[in-house]
């Protein structure tokens, strides 16, 4: 389809070689070489600061294909960080933590998530409906929906909004 005659375009712009083995029933391998070297510039990650490391994270996100990289993106910074899967479990891991007198300090809610509880609802139960002793900061990761309008990204209850994709640089200043 359209992404192999993408796939195509990119590897002939690398002088490479693609070829495509399909077997009815059995599936598709795409397999393509191509010359690379290293480059010179090794980037390099930045250092989580000490004050960062051991603060309570919960990221709510019940995307399958988001939650791994968003994984990835704050192993790196040493956070006890946990992940719910669904808005539900998350207020559930809010709660509890702040029950529990471990309340977390940082909130990272995916816009996107697919619930019948919106974004809105969410961040008004953390802010409002929780009753919770400490107050977490929300960082709410935004994409482009046209379904979603801007009233269902209500930043003024959110202490930060970034725009998905998210890296690295912008997830940690924020």
């Amino acid at each position: 389809g359209l992404g192999l005659a993408i796939s195509k375009m990119l590897v002939d712009l690398m002088h490479g070689e693609i070829s495509v083995e399909s077997q009815f029933g059995a599936g598709t391998t795409v397999t393509f070489s191509c010359g690379l070297r290293l480059g010179e510039k090794v980037l390099e990650r930045p250092v989580p600061p000490e004050s960062v490391q051991g603060k309570k994270v919960l990221a709510i996100t019940d995307n399958a294909l988001g939650a791994p990289v968003l994984a990835a993106l704050l192993l790196p910074w040493r956070f006890d960080f946990t992940l719910a899967e669904d808005i539900s479990s998350g207020l559930a891991e809010l709660r509890d933590a702040d029950s529990a007198g471990k309340p977390f300090e940082l909130v990272i809610l995916d816009s996107g998530n697919k619930s019948q509880f919106g974004t809105s609802d969410a961040l008004r139960s953390i802010r409002l409906e929780l009753g919770l002793s400490t107050q977490p900061r929300v960082l709410l990761l935004a994409g482009f929906n046209p379904d979603v309008g801007q009233k269902e990204i209500p930043a003024a209850t959110a202490d930060a909004v970034l725009m998905k994709p998210i890296l690295g640089p912008p997830l940690y200043s924020a």
